[in-house]
């Protein structure tokens, strides 16, 4: 009978050599941290560690070259940073292929940081009420389904209760910087606004929508 899945890795690790050296790096950590009795196992664990740290780069990397050509790159890596600083806690609902999520993620925050600079200005007035509505938002949708995570890993009650009570806490925490008098993030209307636009986007990751095909909800 034909091994499939061999076949299958075969093909892959000639097609994509980049995919090789990762299963070789893997395989070599996996037996040089003393696991070599079930190496494969482990290295599927580091593989997939190893995959999430590159595709993590290759975002980071995609978001600040795109923010350099739109000359925002500041103000989009602060709606990165406010967006991660949430989402490590609170998690997301949705979870997208890797080329997928990397275009996403690379399109999004420096998308983000071209609305901040046009729209600081026009919001100017009205900053105050536009960073308590965000505020809120997210305090509201965080409290109600945060922590979000796929179906097969699951929390225990105590662990959901810590994750969002450190979710919270991060809100607090960055309204509390928003608030603080002196900062570039209070007398800088773009920053401000990155940073509420940053945790908005992060509230809606947690929304409990669900689209299914021909456009029904």
């Amino acid at each position: 009978m034909l091994d499939y899945k061999h076949q299958i890795k075969v093909y892959r690790r000639e097609r994509y050599p980049l995919l090789s050296s990762i299963d070789a790096l893997s395989r070599y950590l996996a037996q040089e941290s003393g696991h070599a009795g079930d190496a494969d196992r482990h290295a599927e664990v580091i593989v997939y560690a190893i995959k999430v740290v590159l595709l993590n780069a290759a975002a980071t990397a995609g978001i600040i070259l795109l923010a350099w050509l739109t000359d925002t790159v500041k103000v989009s890596l602060t709606a990165l940073a406010a967006f991660i600083t949430l989402r490590i806690f609170a998690g997301s609902r949705y979870h997208l292929r890797p080329f997928a999520c990397w275009l996403l993620t690379v399109t999004v925050f420096p998308g983000l940081g071209c609305l901040s600079v046009a729209g600081a200005p026009r919001l100017l007035d009205y900053m105050h009420i536009f960073t308590a509505l965000g505020l809120i938002f997210t305090l509201y949708v965080t409290i109600a389904f945060a922590p979000a995570t796929i179906a097969s890993k699951q929390f225990s009650t105590r662990k959901r209760r810590k994750l969002k009570t450190m979710a919270v806490t991060g809100i607090v925490c960055w309204a509390a910087v928003l608030l603080a008098p002196n900062t570039v993030f209070y007398t800088d209307p773009a920053i401000h606004l990155a940073v509420v636009a940053g945790l908005v986007a992060q509230a809606v990751s947690l929304l409990p929508v669900q689209i299914r095909a021909g456009g029904d909800r």
